[in-house]
């Protein structure tokens, strides 16, 4: 007879490792949208001046690459490197934004301010706090990506 207190034992399969869909999507949009912007610094230049879109074009290729690595589970430099780089890129975004509103404060109208500040808030600052999330989670939560056997 079997025991009534012991519980039952079952297989659960998980379907292997997460699937990271949505952190895909994220990183070929953030591509999208860097690659235009990379264009339209080259297409219409301003005066940022050439060290800025060195060190813009550095920054973002290492995000993008973070990015890459978390979402298609690749080993890219160490970990340590990743989690001293998201204050980096923090500043640097920062740095950016604070830019782009110095100059567009004084070009547009008070009215149009507003729309400027509501398009930030509701399309800019998700996509960033979405990079530097995957970022943070490739370098501190992703210890299946970084113990992986390289023999394969």
């Amino acid at each position: 007879m079997a025991d009534p207190y012991k519980t039952p034992d079952a297989y659960v399969d998980t379907g292997g490792p997460q699937s990271k869909l949505k952190w895909k999507i994220l990183f070929w949009v953030i591509l999208t949208l860097e690659v235009i912007s990379f264009f339209s610094m080259y297409f219409y230049p301003d005066d940022e001046g050439i060290l800025y879109h060195i060190l813009e074009l550095w920054i973002y290729t290492t995000i993008l690459t973070g990015i890459f690595g978390y979402a298609y589970n690749r080993k890219i430099l160490n970990p340590t490197f990743w989690r001293r780089f998201i204050p980096v890129g923090i500043c640097w975004d920062i740095y950016t934004l604070y830019r782009a509103f110095i100059s567009q404060e004084q070009e547009i109208a008070p009215e149009y301010l507003v729309i400027w500040i509501g398009a930030l808030l509701a399309i800019f600052l998700p996509i960033v706090f979405l990079q530097y999330y995957a970022i943070y989670k490739y370098s501190f939560k992703s210890d299946d990506i970084w113990q992986k056997n390289t023999d394969k």
